[in-house]
């Protein structure tokens, strides 16, 4: 289970805020991205997000991208909700670092509760 990995992992190395994190299962790979400050205390949260973190992230996901020779990728609002950025901040990170891969890209930029997006290709 991927939250289980993840937690394994955060223990053995600690990861920093910038850093990215690939987890493959379900017949995709999920790339997760640490956009928000850690939290200080054992049982803190984490901190928001900030844009040089978001930069860093996005930094690292292109090159692991061409790496590791990706298809297409889906890429929500990222550290919009509870990283707190603004999404007119956050929007043209992704497509300075994301928009020069030769790959389906799809943002989904629009969140509606309890709705489930409208996959491309499915009608």
């Amino acid at each position: 289970m991927m939250s289980t990995d993840f937690r394994h992992y955060a223990n053995q190395s600690h990861p920093k805020p910038g850093e990215i994190w690939g987890w493959d299962g379900f017949n995709a790979r999920v790339y997760c991205l640490m956009t928000q400050e850690g939290a200080l205390a054992h049982d803190a949260r984490p901190g928001r997000a900030t844009t040089a973190n978001v930069n860093h992230c996005l930094h690292h996901l292109q090159r692991q991208l061409i790496k590791d020779e990706v298809a297409s990728l889906a890429i929500p609002r990222l550290a919009t909700g509870k990283g707190g950025l603004d999404w007119d901040k956050v929007s043209p990170l992704i497509q300075h670092h994301l928009a020069s891969l030769s790959i389906p890209i799809y943002v989904y930029s629009r969140y509606e509760r309890d709705v489930q997006a409208i996959e491309p290709g499915v009608s």
